[in-house]
């Protein structure tokens, strides 16, 4: 846990050293070009280091999860969106006549950052749903945890599980997609069973 707190503080540490090197660099003499560019391709190194090194430590496990590889097109899209308004974003700024077109770089930066951790946590599997004694694991770009007594309804609806807890949050697993979804159903209702979750179970048409 505290290896992935300060990756995640040491990442967004790096980010603001970019934003603070990129406004030195437009409103003073101080920083030429070459040095600049110098700067910017160290720190975009580190960040991204920083980057993979946090959704790493997001995404471990202990020892006794059994874990379900778990990556949907929905979640797919949403990334892939994310890039895309990035990248606009970042050509918009390039293309401007002010100097702030230099903050451009830092837009295509976190999105050829997001790409490398799409395809590594991706072939690397580090998307997916585990099962604990004490709760369920949810992990995409964060570690989602929900704890057994928080859960206060499980329903299963046109191919979709939602979990319910009892702030009312509710989770949708599109397990239907799943690959080996015939294993994952099969542990999930032993570990609902196990836990005795049962009578939290519905059913619908």
């Amino acid at each position: 846990m505290m290896n992935s707190v300060f990756t995640t503080l040491f990442k967004n540490i790096i980010l603001l050293v970019l934003l603070a090197v990129s406004v030195v660099f437009v409103a003073t003499p101080y920083i030429t070009l070459n040095e600049i560019i110098y700067l910017f391709s160290c720190l975009a190194v580190l960040y991204v280091i920083a980057a993979l090194l946090e959704a790493y430590y997001l995404s471990k496990v202990s020892n006794n999860t059994f874990v379900y590889y778990y990556f949907t097109d929905g979640f797919l899209f949403k990334q892939l969106l994310k890039i895309i308004l990035l990248i606009v974003v970042a050509v918009v700024l390039l293309l401007s006549k002010g100097i702030i077109k230099y903050l451009s770089f830092i837009c295509f930066l976190i999105a050829l950052t997001d790409i490398i951790i799409l395809i590594w946590r991706f072939f690397t599997k580090r998307y997916f749903i585990g099962l604990q004694d004490n709760g369920l694991l949810i992990s995409f770009n964060k570690m989602e945890f929900i704890p057994l007594s928080k859960i206060a309804k499980i329903t299963e609806r046109h191919g979709l599980t939602y979990i319910v807890t009892k702030q009312n949050k509710t989770f949708s697993l599109r397990t239907d997609t799943m690959k080996n979804a015939d294993v994952f159903k099969r542990a999930f209702y032993t570990w609902i069973t196990e836990k005795g979750l049962e009578p939290k179970v519905f059913k619908e048409q």
